[in-house]
Protein backbone atom coordinates (compact mmCIF):
# COMPACT_ATOMS: atom_id res chain seq x y z
CA UNK A 1 0.00 0.00 0.00
CA UNK A 2 1.22 3.46 -0.40
CA UNK A 3 1.39 5.33 2.79
CA UNK A 4 3.28 8.68 1.61
CA UNK A 5 1.45 11.16 -0.56
CA UNK A 6 2.45 10.20 -4.32
CA UNK A 7 1.72 11.96 -7.78
CA UNK A 8 2.21 10.48 -11.17
CA UNK A 9 2.77 12.95 -13.56
CA UNK A 10 2.13 10.68 -17.04
CA UNK A 11 2.50 11.98 -20.62
CA UNK A 12 2.15 9.89 -24.00
CA UNK A 13 4.84 7.66 -23.54
CA UNK A 14 3.05 6.13 -20.39
CA UNK A 15 0.26 5.23 -23.05
CA UNK A 16 2.44 3.73 -25.41
CA UNK A 17 2.79 0.43 -24.64
CA UNK A 18 -0.69 0.11 -24.27
CA UNK A 19 -1.17 0.51 -27.92
CA UNK A 20 -1.24 4.55 -28.20
CA UNK A 21 0.66 7.34 -29.88
CA UNK A 22 2.72 8.97 -28.73
CA UNK A 23 2.10 12.97 -29.18
CA UNK A 24 4.21 13.04 -32.95
CA UNK A 25 2.76 9.79 -33.77
CA UNK A 26 -0.93 11.26 -33.06
CA UNK A 27 -0.25 14.02 -35.85
CA UNK A 28 0.82 11.52 -38.24
CA UNK A 29 -2.55 9.69 -37.50
CA UNK A 30 -4.01 12.49 -38.07
CA UNK A 31 -2.70 13.17 -41.20
CA UNK A 32 -3.14 9.88 -42.55
CA UNK A 33 -6.66 10.03 -41.23
CA UNK A 34 -7.76 12.64 -42.89
CA UNK A 35 -6.59 12.22 -46.66
CA UNK A 36 -9.00 9.04 -46.22
CA UNK A 37 -12.33 8.91 -48.12
CA UNK A 38 -13.47 7.22 -45.02
CA UNK A 39 -12.48 9.76 -42.69
CA UNK A 40 -14.19 12.63 -44.89
CA UNK A 41 -17.25 10.54 -44.80
CA UNK A 42 -17.55 9.83 -41.25
CA UNK A 43 -16.58 13.55 -40.27
CA UNK A 44 -19.61 14.38 -42.65
CA UNK A 45 -22.04 12.44 -40.97
CA UNK A 46 -21.71 12.29 -37.43
CA UNK A 47 -20.15 15.90 -36.91
CA UNK A 48 -21.35 17.87 -39.89
CA UNK A 49 -17.76 19.11 -41.22
CA UNK A 50 -18.39 19.45 -45.27
CA UNK A 51 -14.94 18.44 -47.25
CA UNK A 52 -13.43 21.70 -48.01
CA UNK A 53 -13.60 22.54 -44.14
CA UNK A 54 -11.42 19.30 -43.42
CA UNK A 55 -8.94 19.77 -46.35
CA UNK A 56 -8.47 23.13 -44.68
CA UNK A 57 -8.02 22.04 -41.26
CA UNK A 58 -5.51 19.23 -43.03
CA UNK A 59 -3.42 21.67 -44.63
CA UNK A 60 -3.15 24.21 -41.44
CA UNK A 61 -2.62 21.11 -39.52
CA UNK A 62 0.14 19.77 -41.75
CA UNK A 63 2.18 23.17 -42.14
CA UNK A 64 1.87 24.44 -39.11
CA UNK A 65 5.13 22.98 -37.91
CA UNK A 66 3.74 21.61 -34.43
CA UNK A 67 4.50 18.51 -33.29
CA UNK A 68 1.26 17.54 -31.61
CA UNK A 69 -2.39 18.64 -32.22
CA UNK A 70 -2.73 20.57 -28.51
CA UNK A 71 -0.50 23.26 -29.25
CA UNK A 72 -2.00 23.58 -32.78
CA UNK A 73 -5.40 23.91 -31.23
CA UNK A 74 -4.53 26.36 -28.78
CA UNK A 75 -3.55 28.93 -31.41
CA UNK A 76 -6.00 28.06 -33.69
CA UNK A 77 -9.45 28.09 -31.67
CA UNK A 78 -11.54 28.14 -35.20
CA UNK A 79 -10.40 24.48 -35.68
CA UNK A 80 -11.34 23.23 -32.23
CA UNK A 81 -14.12 21.10 -32.62
CA UNK A 82 -12.72 19.19 -35.50
CA UNK A 83 -9.22 18.89 -33.84
CA UNK A 84 -11.51 17.43 -30.94
CA UNK A 85 -13.18 15.18 -33.87
CA UNK A 86 -9.87 13.65 -35.17
CA UNK A 87 -8.64 13.13 -31.59
CA UNK A 88 -11.64 11.25 -30.94
CA UNK A 89 -12.08 9.54 -34.28
CA UNK A 90 -8.13 8.30 -34.24
CA UNK A 91 -7.75 7.69 -30.77
CA UNK A 92 -10.85 5.28 -30.04
CA UNK A 93 -9.16 2.85 -32.53
CA UNK A 94 -6.91 1.78 -29.91
CA UNK A 95 -9.28 1.26 -27.42
CA UNK A 96 -8.68 -3.00 -27.04
CA UNK A 97 -9.86 -4.10 -23.30
CA UNK A 98 -7.40 -6.93 -23.75
CA UNK A 99 -3.99 -4.95 -24.82
CA UNK A 100 -4.22 -3.59 -21.55
CA UNK A 101 -3.80 -6.42 -20.09
CA UNK A 102 -1.54 -8.50 -22.39
CA UNK A 103 1.95 -6.93 -21.64
CA UNK A 104 3.57 -6.93 -18.10
CA UNK A 105 3.81 -3.58 -18.11
CA UNK A 106 3.40 -0.43 -15.52
CA UNK A 107 0.01 -0.95 -14.66
CA UNK A 108 0.65 -4.22 -13.28
CA UNK A 109 3.49 -3.35 -11.79
CA UNK A 110 1.63 -0.23 -10.08
CA UNK A 111 -1.65 -2.82 -9.41
CA UNK A 112 0.18 -5.54 -8.03
CA UNK A 113 3.01 -4.18 -6.12
CA UNK A 114 2.15 -0.49 -4.78
CA UNK A 115 -1.47 -0.90 -5.08
CA UNK A 116 -1.43 -4.17 -3.09
CA UNK A 117 -4.08 -4.29 -0.35
CA UNK A 118 -7.40 -5.58 0.58
CA UNK A 119 -10.25 -4.78 -1.49
CA UNK A 120 -11.20 -2.85 1.92
CA UNK A 121 -8.34 -0.65 1.83
CA UNK A 122 -7.80 -0.20 -1.63
CA UNK A 123 -8.82 3.79 -1.35
CA UNK A 124 -6.37 4.69 1.57
CA UNK A 125 -3.55 4.36 -0.85
CA UNK A 126 -2.28 7.57 -1.04
CA UNK A 127 -1.82 7.82 -4.60
CA UNK A 128 -2.89 10.53 -7.02
CA UNK A 129 -2.05 10.84 -10.79
CA UNK A 130 -2.23 13.94 -13.05
CA UNK A 131 -2.32 12.91 -16.95
CA UNK A 132 -1.76 14.71 -20.12
CA UNK A 133 -3.75 12.03 -22.44
CA UNK A 134 -6.83 11.83 -23.68
CA UNK A 135 -7.25 7.74 -23.31
CA UNK A 136 -8.46 6.47 -21.03
CA UNK A 137 -6.78 3.12 -20.57
CA UNK A 138 -5.61 3.61 -16.52
CA UNK A 139 -8.66 3.76 -15.03
CA UNK A 140 -10.21 0.91 -17.43
CA UNK A 141 -7.38 -1.22 -16.44
CA UNK A 142 -7.50 -0.39 -12.72
CA UNK A 143 -11.05 -0.81 -12.69
CA UNK A 144 -11.14 -4.33 -14.56
CA UNK A 145 -8.68 -5.65 -12.79
CA UNK A 146 -10.31 -4.39 -9.09
CA UNK A 147 -13.61 -6.08 -10.82
CA UNK A 148 -12.18 -9.48 -11.58
CA UNK A 149 -10.00 -9.51 -8.56
CA UNK A 150 -12.70 -9.24 -5.96
CA UNK A 151 -15.90 -9.76 -7.70
CA UNK A 152 -17.74 -6.69 -6.48
CA UNK A 153 -20.49 -4.81 -8.36
CA UNK A 154 -19.59 -2.05 -10.67
CA UNK A 155 -20.36 0.74 -7.99
CA UNK A 156 -18.56 -0.66 -5.23
CA UNK A 157 -15.59 -0.78 -7.37
CA UNK A 158 -16.22 2.92 -8.30
CA UNK A 159 -16.67 4.08 -4.74
CA UNK A 160 -13.55 3.04 -4.36
CA UNK A 161 -10.97 4.22 -7.16
CA UNK A 162 -13.04 7.82 -7.00
CA UNK A 163 -10.79 8.23 -3.72
CA UNK A 164 -8.02 7.76 -5.79
CA UNK A 165 -7.77 11.05 -8.28
CA UNK A 166 -7.08 10.84 -12.06
CA UNK A 167 -6.84 14.25 -13.28
CA UNK A 168 -7.18 14.63 -16.63
CA UNK A 169 -5.18 17.97 -17.79
CA UNK A 170 -6.91 17.89 -21.72
CA UNK A 171 -9.92 16.47 -20.72
CA UNK A 172 -10.68 12.38 -21.83
CA UNK A 173 -12.49 10.65 -24.56
CA UNK A 174 -15.77 10.56 -22.79
CA UNK A 175 -16.99 9.19 -19.72
CA UNK A 176 -16.86 5.61 -18.97
CA UNK A 177 -20.10 3.75 -18.33
CA UNK A 178 -19.27 2.81 -14.29
CA UNK A 179 -18.59 6.60 -13.60
CA UNK A 180 -21.85 7.17 -13.18
CA UNK A 181 -22.50 9.85 -15.70
CA UNK A 182 -25.21 11.79 -17.68
CA UNK A 183 -23.48 10.25 -20.88
CA UNK A 184 -20.85 7.83 -20.88
CA UNK A 185 -19.02 5.36 -23.79
CA UNK A 186 -17.79 1.90 -23.01
CA UNK A 187 -13.73 1.51 -23.24
CA UNK A 188 -13.86 0.15 -26.87
CA UNK A 189 -13.54 0.70 -30.66
CA UNK A 190 -16.78 1.31 -31.48
CA UNK A 191 -19.36 3.67 -33.79
CA UNK A 192 -22.12 5.21 -32.53
CA UNK A 193 -22.85 8.94 -33.53
CA UNK A 194 -23.78 10.47 -30.49
CA UNK A 195 -21.58 9.01 -28.36
CA UNK A 196 -18.55 10.15 -30.40
CA UNK A 197 -19.69 13.44 -30.51
CA UNK A 198 -20.52 13.41 -26.72
CA UNK A 199 -16.89 11.79 -26.22
CA UNK A 200 -15.08 14.33 -28.60
CA UNK A 201 -16.58 17.04 -26.06
CA UNK A 202 -14.79 16.10 -23.26
CA UNK A 203 -11.79 17.09 -24.63
CA UNK A 204 -10.28 20.37 -24.25
CA UNK A 205 -7.55 22.27 -24.80
CA UNK A 206 -6.44 25.00 -22.03
CA UNK A 207 -5.07 28.50 -23.66
CA UNK A 208 -2.92 30.82 -22.36
CA UNK A 209 -5.31 33.28 -20.84
CA UNK A 210 -6.81 30.22 -19.18
CA UNK A 211 -4.39 29.02 -17.07
CA UNK A 212 -5.14 30.37 -13.56
CA UNK A 213 -8.78 29.48 -13.70
CA UNK A 214 -9.03 26.10 -15.17
CA UNK A 215 -10.23 23.88 -12.37
CA UNK A 216 -8.09 20.54 -13.40
CA UNK A 217 -5.21 22.85 -13.06
CA UNK A 218 -5.88 24.24 -9.87
CA UNK A 219 -6.89 20.70 -8.87
CA UNK A 220 -3.20 19.25 -10.44
CA UNK A 221 -1.46 22.23 -8.41
CA UNK A 222 -2.94 21.05 -4.48
CA UNK A 223 -2.30 17.74 -5.26
CA UNK A 224 1.69 18.65 -5.77
CA UNK A 225 2.07 21.10 -2.91
CA UNK A 226 0.74 18.13 -0.93
CA UNK A 227 2.79 15.30 -2.42
CA UNK A 228 5.62 13.63 -0.59
CA UNK A 229 6.70 12.48 -3.78
CA UNK A 230 6.35 13.78 -7.30
CA UNK A 231 7.20 10.54 -10.39
CA UNK A 232 7.03 11.97 -14.24
CA UNK A 233 6.53 8.80 -16.59
CA UNK A 234 6.41 8.82 -20.77
CA UNK A 235 6.68 12.36 -20.52
CA UNK A 236 7.95 14.78 -23.09
CA UNK A 237 8.77 17.74 -20.83
CA UNK A 238 7.57 20.69 -22.87
CA UNK A 239 8.06 23.49 -21.25
CA UNK A 240 4.54 25.05 -21.72
CA UNK A 241 3.13 22.29 -19.40
CA UNK A 242 6.01 22.05 -16.82
CA UNK A 243 5.19 26.01 -16.41
CA UNK A 244 1.79 25.48 -16.12
CA UNK A 245 2.15 22.40 -12.96
CA UNK A 246 4.63 24.96 -11.40
CA UNK A 247 7.08 22.81 -10.66
CA UNK A 248 9.58 24.85 -9.33
CA UNK A 249 7.52 26.07 -6.76
CA UNK A 250 7.48 22.53 -5.20
CA UNK A 251 8.72 22.66 -1.40
CA UNK A 252 10.01 18.90 -2.50
CA UNK A 253 13.68 18.44 -2.82
CA UNK A 254 15.26 17.09 -6.20
CA UNK A 255 15.29 13.32 -4.85
CA UNK A 256 11.66 13.08 -4.59
CA UNK A 257 10.41 15.05 -7.57
CA UNK A 258 12.06 12.14 -10.22
CA UNK A 259 10.96 11.21 -13.97
CA UNK A 260 12.03 8.83 -16.86
CA UNK A 261 14.42 10.32 -20.04
CA UNK A 262 13.97 8.16 -22.65
CA UNK A 263 15.52 9.49 -25.85
CA UNK A 264 16.77 12.22 -24.29
CA UNK A 265 20.68 13.67 -24.74
CA UNK A 266 22.07 14.80 -21.49
CA UNK A 267 21.74 18.11 -22.73
CA UNK A 268 18.29 17.87 -22.69
CA UNK A 269 18.01 16.68 -19.49
CA UNK A 270 19.88 19.21 -17.85
CA UNK A 271 17.80 21.81 -19.86
CA UNK A 272 14.89 20.24 -18.41
CA UNK A 273 15.75 20.25 -14.83
CA UNK A 274 16.81 24.25 -15.17
CA UNK A 275 13.36 24.52 -16.24
CA UNK A 276 12.30 23.52 -13.02
CA UNK A 277 14.77 25.29 -10.97
CA UNK A 278 16.90 22.68 -11.15
CA UNK A 279 13.63 20.65 -9.15
CA UNK A 280 13.17 18.19 -11.42
CA UNK A 281 15.74 15.00 -10.85
CA UNK A 282 16.18 13.17 -14.26
CA UNK A 283 19.74 12.07 -13.27
CA UNK A 284 19.48 8.69 -12.19
CA UNK A 285 17.66 7.95 -15.57
CA UNK A 286 19.56 9.23 -18.05
CA UNK A 287 22.69 6.16 -18.05
CA UNK A 288 19.99 4.18 -19.70
CA UNK A 289 18.62 6.96 -21.92
CA UNK A 290 18.71 4.60 -24.93
CA UNK A 291 16.86 1.45 -23.50
CA UNK A 292 14.74 2.90 -19.92
CA UNK A 293 11.33 1.37 -20.14
CA UNK A 294 8.80 2.82 -17.05
CA UNK A 295 8.51 -0.76 -15.96
CA UNK A 296 11.97 -1.23 -15.82
CA UNK A 297 12.53 2.67 -14.31
CA UNK A 298 10.10 1.53 -11.25
CA UNK A 299 11.31 -1.75 -10.67
CA UNK A 300 14.99 -0.13 -10.33
CA UNK A 301 14.42 3.78 -8.76
CA UNK A 302 10.91 4.01 -6.94
CA UNK A 303 10.06 2.77 -4.03
CA UNK A 304 5.73 3.34 -3.31
CA UNK A 305 6.22 3.91 0.21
Amino acid sequence: MITKKTVLIIGAGASKPYGYPTGLELKNSILTYLESAKAREQLLHIFGFEDIFVTEFLEAFRLSGRNSIDQFLEYRPGYMEIGKAVITMVLKEHEDLRSLFNSDDWYSILYNNALSSPFESFHENQLSIITFNYDRSLETFLFTALKNSFNKTDEEIYDKLKQIPILHIHGQMGFLPWENKKTSRPYENTIDAESIKESSSKIKIIHEAEIETDQTLKDAHNLLNEAGKVIFLGFGYNETNLRRLKIDELVLDRENIIGTSVGLTELECRAIENMTGGKLNLEIDHKYVAKRKIVDFLKEYVIFD
